[in-house]
C-alpha cells in the first residue's frame, strides 16, 4: 500500500506531480488506515508546547467519551476519526486555525475531509455533538497539560461540559459523580496506534 505521507506529499512535490490540491486529493484514494493511525499516534497536540500528548490519544478519548454518554456506534466512529485528516495536513492549533488569514487553509482542509471521510466509512458532515465532545476533551487535556489557571482564561462556549480527570501527579479532579476520567497522556506510540486500529476495525 502506498504511503501517502512520504510518497505523495513530499516526494510528489519534489517531482512536480502533486503540487496542487486536486492532485493531492486524487492520491488520497491510496491512503491506508495504518498510515493514518501511525501518524496520529506520534503527532503532538498544542504544537508540542506541553509535555507530549498525541492527536491519536485525543481521538481515543473522544471515542471513549462518546461511548460513556451512550451515543450510537456511528457517532463513536465520528469521534474516533474526526481528526484523521491531520495525518495529511498536520494539527493547526487554535486560535491560529480560525484567523481570517487562514481561510485558504480551512478551505483545503474541508476539501480533504469531503473526499477522505467517505472513503474511510465516516459520516460527513459530522453530527453537532462531535464538536461538543471534541471541546470537552480539549478543555480537559489542556487542564492536565497546560494548567487550570490558563484554561480558565480561554473563551469557552456554555455547552462545553467539565470532565473528571487525573492530574500528572495522580490526583483526581472531580466535577461530577461519573466514573469517567481522562488520564494524563502516555508516550506509548505503538499502543496508541494499536488501540486506534482496534477501534477502527
Amino acid at each position: 500500500m502506498k504511503n501517502i505521507i512520504t510518497e505523495t506529499i513530499y516526494d510528489g512535490m519534489k517531482k512536480g506531480n502533486s503540487n496542487t490540491i486536486e492532485s493531492i486529493i486524487e492520491d488520497l484514494k491510496f491512503i491506508s488506515i495504518d498510515t493514518i493511525a501511525n501518524s496520529l499516534s506520534m503527532m503532538a497536540r498544542f504544537c508540542g508546547k506541553t509535555d507530549f500528548m498525541s492527536v491519536g490519544e485525543h481521538s481515543l478519548n473522544c471515542e471513549r467519551l462518546a461511548a460513556h454518554w451512550g451515543l450510537d456506534i456511528g457517532i463513536r466512529y465520528q469521534a474516533l476519526m474526526h481528526d484523521c485528516t491531520e495525518a495529511i495536513h498536520q494539527d493547526v492549533p487554535r486560535p491560529i486555525k480560525y484567523l481570517p488569514e487562514m481561510e485558504g487553509f480551512r478551505k483545503i482542509e474541508s476539501q480533504i475531509e469531503e473526499f477522505l471521510f467517505p472513503i474511510l466509512g465516516v459520516k460527513y458532515p459530522f453530527d453537532d455533538v462531535i464538536k461538543v465532545i471534541d471541546n470537552a476533551v480539549l478543555k480537559t487535556e489542556a487542564r492536565i497539560h497546560i494548567g487550570e489557571d490558563i484554561v480558565e482564561t480561554w473563551h469557552w462556549k456554555n455547552d462545553v461540559p467539565d470532565i473528571n480527570y487525573y492530574t500528572k501527579d495522580a490526583r483526581p479532579v472531580i466535577f461530577n459523580d461519573s466514573d469517567f476520567f481522562i488520564m494524563p497522556y502516555t508516550h506509548d506510540f505503538a499502543n496508541i496506534k494499536r488501540r486506534f486500529l482496534c477501534k477502527y476495525n
